[in-house]
C-alpha cells in the first residue's frame, strides 16, 4: 500500500478526496475479510477431512 500518497489526500482542504479514497481501502479491506474468512472455513473442512480420513 502506498501510504504516502494516502496521507497526502489527509490534509485539510482535501477532505472529499480523503473520504473517496478511505471509502475505497475500507471497501476492499471488507473484500479481503471475507476472503480469508471463508478461506478459513475451506482450511477447517479440509483439516477436519484429512484427520477424519
Amino acid at each position: 500500500m502506498e501510504w504516502g500518497r494516502y496521507m497526502q489526500f489527509l490534509y485539510p482542504g482535501r477532505k472529499f478526496e480523503s473520504l473517496i479514497l478511505f471509502m475505497s481501502y475500507s471497501q476492499s479491506c471488507v473484500g479481503l475479510h471475507w476472503v480469508l474468512h471463508w478461506c478459513g472455513l475451506y482450511t477447517q473442512l479440509f483439516a477436519t477431512i484429512l484427520f477424519l480420513g
